[in-house]
């Protein structure tokens, strides 16, 4: 006779009894374990065998441990799970075998106490066995269909046929035999294990789910301790669960340590939140809720996926505490035991839930101080919608909860409410220390966008780095704390930093580092500093300390020469000692410290100009005078000044620096050179200048002029110009500015060159005033000499003085050569024209160059009455004799004389005739065919003009008649030419047609000569 530890077979007479009695009961019996199986759980099969396994070992008082075996070795494949624990009991059997009517019904919390969570194992087996060290069962869906088919009652029969057989599995327990558990022993060490036969073609499924077993099972069932799994050909895998101090949780798998942190709590449930629910579930009225997250610290074991959960991450499930269809955004698990509905995949709406979901939010709160404060900031809850209403339950909670507590971690180390707290976006980690000291609640900054979002979601304030910078003012700091501000920050946005402090070399501070005047490699060594910062201790020098190069960026000046001698609180300085040498007497020991700085100052390369204009020095009696007034013993100004010059002589004190120094300070030892901006310079007559050259037009750009001109005595100009010119600083100031420059200007009107002024003279190469004016009686550079106004061509005479050259032309003393006068009368008609306020002389140069009274001269307009006049009753008319006429108020010769030709017979031009011509056009370059055209020269060899009765006159040629609108132009007109056949007339004749009267000469010798006369008189 079989044995039945476990009562089956009552069990099984009292379900078929109740299904006999009422087939519906057979099938709503029948539906609800297949819904059971195929919704609520089934995909949860491994955590439900767990869970099991776990209540047995916590009704035993052990650590939860479970096996999970997938033998494939016999006919059927078997998933098998073995556990420590209370072995099988009666009241165990039939809990199993019942739907909702769990064993478990104490008030302590356990994982199982609904009574369905074994009808997981039907997802993959018809056939489910439990075995314990008190017995085992079975469990058969074929063995029941023939139970209830023996039965013989027609409804059941009916009903089973309509499922095609598939009767509920679970409602009938069998004991088994005591061979068959003899001959397939528990393993060693565990107290039960459930069997399950796999159907076909599922041990393939079952392999992968326990592969995938990990961490989360051991989480999701609190007080499961060890995990193993046994896989075909593969060595155990062991899963073990130590919980430590602080929090502090390792799970090991396969020798490999994860440590997690967990935040939990537990408590008895408020007897008035039970009122809703089931009957049974009000006497567990104690809760437990755990929240697990990866030790951010244990990075090389634990990734940090959980931590940092990007867009299209995997939600966390809430576990209640095995996994529930409730995702989470929270980048932590959370494990509780939350009430479930009927599907048992949601939580069941009410107070109750809402109760626990508070005490989570509460929980997170603990779990967030827990974790390192560089990671606290990823557990903050994201900004975005929720996940669902459980999901917005809890972040709504946990952030008003965060946001009200002090859980971020300030720079300087002290916990501060988010609420309270500040953070600055774009700076490093040192910088936010450094601003720290003065920003309270000051955060690091984030490093990712996230970051900044969970801030924001915080309610942390966004502080403008310009607004920290300037709070930096509020602190004291040693010179290298500032150092390192400046570093930290030297990245940054300088408009954000332009309040920055700055300490200074002679203590205090300056707020902004505009304007500071920075030590380092260009700037001037540390004595010339020190002196300078004691004499003007507002002088703004950066401390060496706290000297870097993001200060120059903000405006700071190398601390070099030229940056002192700008500097408005030396330049001050030396103005105020100046301006009291007119009220008192200076202190020696004072003036020599400026002097010297002003000195040192120059030679480290500084500019002119700044506070050197104000520079006092002292004279050769001890006498204190400003620099400029001084000058230096030895100069080589003092050979060229006027004894008149009143410039005392500058102390021999000062003779150790070099002569260029001094001269920057202004001492007198060459040429000085002023830098003009207005019209307020020391330079004599310079508003003179200023009034004529600039005007009313907008002030020049700042130039240079030579000092000092009206100092040089009227004997020394030569050499003062030789000066000038030698030094190339003058030079550029005499030649270069506005035009004239001021220098030009004022030599060009004061000084004298052998008692004249510079334009009463001419250069050796104006060749065309030679006798007009007199060559310049000393040697001058010729860049020098043109500025100055000496004259070099005749259109340098007619724009320096026209009332000038007028009289030197109208001079019988002055000599002039007959090939410059008729020049020369055309520089004085255009001068003439240019100025009607010019007065006419009464004397005229001739063609011969000596000086004629105007009323004895005519204008030579016609030249062929040249043979008729004398050269010196002739004007030279030019081009335009008309206009040199009436200029000079002449009378044109061809008006003046009433000529008469007396030709005789006339002829054409024979042939040696024609070739003297032909020899002249060639010599002038012209065709002598093109020149005449159809109206030849003609030929009268007894040619001559009478002038009155009884008077002629043999001509060698004679032009048109006086009408001729051509002839007083003199070119191309033949009308009436004739010539007596002689080489001086047809020479003269070709000339004159051809425009080129000024090449007649060589236009006769051509006539008169051959090809040789031609190349000997250069014509090619």
């Amino acid at each position: 006779m079989p044995v039945d530890p476990f009562r089956t077979a009552a069990l099984r007479s009292a379900v078929l009894s109740a299904w006999s009695e009422s087939p519906a009961r057979f099938r709503e019996d029948a539906n609800a374990e297949e819904a059971l199986a195929t919704g609520g759980y089934a995909d949860r099969l491994l955590i439900e065998l767990a869970a099991n396994a776990l209540d047995a070992a916590r009704d035993a008082g052990l650590p939860g441990h479970v096996r999970f075996s997938l033998d494939t070795s016999g006919p059927v494949a078997q998933l098998r799970a073995a556990n420590v624990g209370a072995p099988l009991t009666a009241a165990g059997v039939s809990g199993l075998a019942s739907l909702r009517a769990s064993a478990k019904r104490s008030g302590s919390i356990s994982v199982g106490h609904f009574g369905v969570g074994f009808t997981a194992v039907l997802t993959v087996s018809d056939a489910p066995q439990v075995v314990s060290t008190t017995g085992g069962v079975m469990f058969s869906r074929d063995r029941t269909a023939g139970a209830v088919t023996a039965l013989g009652v027609a409804e059941l029969t009916k009903e089973l046929a309509a499922r095609n057989g598939q009767a509920p599995a679970l409602r009938l327990p069998w004991s088994m035999e005591m061979a068959a558990l003899q001959a397939d022993p528990l393993p060693a060490g565990f107290d039960a294990q459930v069997r399950l036969p796999l159907r076909p073609g599922r041990a393939g499924e079952l392999e992968e789910l326990l592969r995938a077993v990990g961490d989360d099972l051991l989480w999701a069932l609190p007080g499961l301790f060890r995990v193993e799994i046994e896989l075909p050909g593969l060595p155990l895998t062991t899963i073990e669960r130590q919980d430590l101090n602080d929090g502090l949780t390792v799970i090991t798998r396969d020798g490999v340590p994860t440590r997690y942190l967990a935040a939990g709590a537990a408590g008895t449930i408020p007897a008035s939140l039970l009122a809703d629910r089931p009957i049974e579930e009000r006497a567990r009225e104690q809760w437990q809720l755990t929240w697990v997250l990866p030790d951010p610290d244990d990075r090389p074991a634990a990734p940090l996926h959980l931590l940092e959960l990007p867009p299209d991450a995997v939600p966390v499930f809430l576990g209640a505490p095995t996994p529930t269809d409730e995702p989470l955004s929270l980048p932590a698990r959370l494990v509780g035991t939350f009430p479930v509905d009927d599907t048992r995949r949601r939580l069941a709406p009410g107070p109750l839930t809402a109760y626990l979901l508070d005490q989570a939010a509460a929980q997170y709160l603990e779990l967030f101080t827990a974790v390192p404060p560089e990671h606290r900031l990823s557990l903050v809850p994201a900004a975005g919608f929720p996940l669902g209403p459980v999901d917005a339950a809890l972040r709504t909670g946990i952030v008003r909860r965060l946001s009200r507590a002090p859980v971020l971690l300030a720079v300087l180390g002290d916990a501060v409410v988010p609420s309270s707290a500040c953070v600055i976006t774009g700076i490093s980690d040192g910088a936010a220390r450094l601003l720290g000291r003065a920003v309270p609640g000051l955060l690091l900054p984030p490093r990712t966008p996230a970051q900044l979002e969970a801030l924001r979601v915080l309610g942390v304030a966004l502080l403008p780095l310009a607004d920290a910078t300037s709070a930096l003012a509020g602190i004291d700091g040693r010179p290298a704390f500032w150092h390192q501000v400046y570093e930290a920050l030297a990245d940054q946005n300088a408009e954000d930093l332009a309040n920055l402090p700055v300490p200074l070399s002679g203590g205090g501070r300056r707020i902004g580092p505009a304007g500071t005047l920075l030590p380092g490699p260009d700037a001037l060594d540390d004595d010339i500093l020190r002196r300078a910062g004691t004499l003007a201790p507002e002088l703004c020098v950066v401390h060496p300390d706290a000297a870097h190069p993001l200060l120059s960026r903000l405006g700071a000046r190398p601390a070099d020469a030229a940056a002192l001698l700008s500097d408005p609180a030396l330049i001050q300085l030396f103005r105020r000692f100046r301006e009291d040498l007119e009220e008192d007497d200076p202190d020696p020991d004072e003036l020599a410290d400026l002097a010297r700085l002003a000195l040192d100052l120059v030679e480290a390369g500084g500019p002119a100009g700044g506070l050197l204009d104000d520079v006092v020095l002292t004279d050769s009696s001890g006498e204190a005078w400003p620099a400029g007034e001084l000058l230096a013993p030895g100069a080589s100004l003092a050979a060229v000044l006027a004894s008149d010059a009143d410039l005392p002589l500058m102390g021999s004190r000062w003779a150790v620096y070099p002569e260029q120094t001094l001269a920057r300070l202004g001492v007198r030892t060459g040429l000085r050179i002023v830098a003009v901006e207005n019209a307020e310079a020391d330079l004599p007559d310079l508003q003179q200048w200023w009034s004529e050259v600039v005007g009313d037009s907008l002030p020049p750009e700042t130039f240079e002029a030579v000092a000092d001109l009206d100092l040089i005595d009227d004997e020394k100009w030569p050499q003062l110009l030789a000066m000038l010119a030698a030094d190339r600083d003058t030079l550029r100031a005499l030649t270069s500015g506005p035009d004239p420059s001021y220098t030009r200007w004022w030599i060009r009107r004061f000084a004298l060159l052998g008692g004249e002024p510079p334009h009463r003279w001419r250069t050796s190469g104006a060749l065309g005033l030679t006798g007009l004016y007199d060559e310049l009686p000393v040697s001058l550079d010729g860049a020098v000499a043109q500025a100055i106004g000496v004259l070099g061509s005749t259109a340098d005479a007619l724009t320096a003085d026209p009332s000038d050259l007028l009289a030197r032309l109208a001079d019988p003393e002055r000599e002039v050569p007959a090939g410059a006068v008729p020049a020369l009368t055309a520089l004085a008609v255009q001068a003439l024209e240019a100025d009607g306020g010019l007065a006419l002389p009464g004397s005229v140069r001739t063609l011969t160059g000596a000086v004629a009274d105007a009323g004895d001269v005519m204008v030579l307009d016609l030249p062929w009455f040249a043979q008729l006049v004398s050269a010196g009753e002739l004007v030279a008319g030019g081009r335009e004799p008309v206009r040199v006429a009436r200029a000079l108020e002449l009378d044109l010769v061809s008006e003046a004389i009433t000529a008469q030709v007396v030709a005789g017979p006339t002829r054409s031009l024979s042939p040696p005739e024609t070739a003297a011509a032909q020899r002249a056009a060639l010599a002038l370059g012209v065709d002598l065919a093109v020149l005449f055209g159809d109206r030849p020269l003609l030929v009268a060899p007894d040619l001559s003009v009478g002038t009155g009765p009884g008077s002629a006159q043999r001509v060698t040629w004679w032009g048109p008649d006086a009408d001729d609108s051509d002839a007083r132009g003199g070119a191309r007109s033949s009308n009436g030419l004739r010539v007596d056949g002689s080489a001086a007339g047809i020479g003269r004749a070709v000339a004159f047609v051809a425009g080129r009267w000024s090449d007649r000469h060589l236009a006769v010798v051509a006539a008169d000569g051959d090809l040789l006369d031609l190349a000997e008189n250069g014509v090619q």
